[in-house]
C-alpha cells in the first residue's frame, strides 16, 4: 500500500511476501515493513512547530486522576489549552482516560477524567507540593473552561 502526503506518494509499507522470509530464515508468517520518505514530511513543517523535547524525569512522578465536568460545547482542546497555561512550579503531564456522556450527568454536561503525573527533576515530590499543583489546576479549569470537580 502506498504512504500519501496531500495526494503524493511518499512511502509504501506492507505484508513481506513469503518467499522473503523464507530466504531471510525467519520463520514468523505476519511480518511487515515500511519505508517513508521523511524529508517530504519534513518540508510541511517549521522549526517554529516544535516544542523543545523536556529532559526525562528520572525522578518518581506523583500521579492523580482528575476527573471533571464541563458543559458539551467545551472541546479537548480547550481543556487541554487550560492545562497548558497553569503556572506551576513542578512538571506537569497528561493523558485523557475517559470521557463520559449519558446518565447520572446534568443535560448538556460530559465528564472528561485524566491521569495527572506531576514530577521535579531536582527532588522527589512531597504531598504538599503536588496538593498545591493539584489544585491550581483545578481552579484553571473552573475559571477557564468552567469545569467542576466530578
Amino acid at each position: 500500500m502506498d504512504v500519501q502526503l496531500s495526494g503524493k506518494t511518499i512511502g509504501l509499507f506492507g505484508k513481506l511476501h513469503p518467499l522473503t522470509l523464507k530466504a531471510f530464515g525467519i520463520k514468523t508468517a505476519d511480518v511487515w515493513a515500511f519505508e517513508v520518505a521523511t524529508k517530504a514530511i519534513e518540508k510541511g513543517f517549521s522549526a517554529q512547530d516544535f516544542k523543545p523535547a523536556k529532559d526525562v524525569a528520572v525522578l518518581p512522578p506523583s500521579l492523580r486522576d482528575l476527573s471533571v465536568v464541563v458543559d458539551k460545547a467545551v472541546t479537548y482542546a480547550q481543556i487541554t489549552s487550560a492545562l497548558d497555561k497553569t503556572p506551576l512550579d513542578v512538571n506537569l503531564s497528561y493523558h485523557l482516560i475517559d470521557l463520559y456522556q449519558g446518565e447520572h450527568l446534568p443535560a448538556g454536561k460530559k465528564s472528561v477524567t485524566f491521569s495527572l503525573s506531576f514530577s521535579h527533576p531536582e527532588h522527589t515530590l512531597k504531598d504538599k507540593e503536588t496538593d498545591e499543583a493539584f489544585n491550581r489546576i483545578v481552579e484553571q479549569l473552573r475559571t477557564q473552561v468552567g469545569a467542576e470537580l466530578r
